[in-house]
């Protein structure tokens, strides 16, 4: 009902809304490796976390999606809804009047609403208005602004992690935060562990930090 601070590491649960404020970024990780990421001023909902379809609603604001996998994400706006039909990275804007649009940087994208329904491909944006008298106007997206550069720039931080080929494929969520707060070594008679950093001697798993009530989680 109230807006509260949201935390890092904080899970997400169907209802759920994220608004990133003046200055905010966020990056929201899902189980199947899919990273969401959304700008400042940016409001977005979860509708949807169900294992084979994931629904998001983008109320306002700059995101950009990277899927991962095979599951299905559908980006809800007020003009049209966007369904990532295979892997790549898409980005989304809703303007305060509601008008969106949508960019596959790479991929293939569906757009519709009540009046049309278009597949966009690489390098394709769309342009939705929220009336729908107009018709969706289609263009080339060939450079990249601030936005872009960021999330690039995220991304390759991402796949230059080495710590992921100690992990299995099926574990994604924080994998990436590992290498900033600990190192990987060889236990003897046990294999490859991970140790956390600027810890004390008597450190034990799971006593710091604090333990929240989610509905969703437990």
């Amino acid at each position: 009902v109230d807006w509260s601070a949201a935390s890092v590491n904080m899970p997400l649960e169907p209802g759920d809304r994220i608004y990133t404020g003046q200055d905010g970024r966020a990056e929201i990780e899902f189980e199947d490796g899919s990273i969401y990421r959304i700008a400042r001023n940016t409001d977005v909902e979860i509708l949807s976390l169900r294992e084979e379809r994931i629904q998001l609603r983008i109320l306002v604001g700059l995101s950009t999606l990277i899927v991962g996998s095979d599951t299905d994400f559908e980006i809800n706006t007020p003009a049209a809804a966007f369904t990532a039909l295979r892997k790549g990275t898409y980005r989304f804007g809703v303007n305060d009047n509601g008008d969106s649009d949508a960019i596959a940087r790479k991929g293939e994208l569906e757009a519709a609403n009540n009046h049309f329904s278009r597949r966009i491909q690489t390098g394709e944006m769309i342009q939705v208005a929220v009336n729908g008298e107009e018709n969706p106007r289609y263009s080339r997206y060939d450079r990249r602004d601030e936005w872009d550069e960021w999330n690039d720039r995220r991304n390759a931080d991402m796949n230059a992690y080495a710590g992921k080929r100690y992990l299995p494929s099926s574990v994604s969520i924080g994998v990436y935060d590992l290498h900033r707060h600990g190192r990987w070594i060889n236990v003897e008679s046990y294999g490859i562990a991970w140790v956390p950093a600027g810890i004390s001697v008597s450190w034990a798993p799971y006593s710091v930090g604090r333990w929240c009530y989610r509905p969703f989680y437990g």
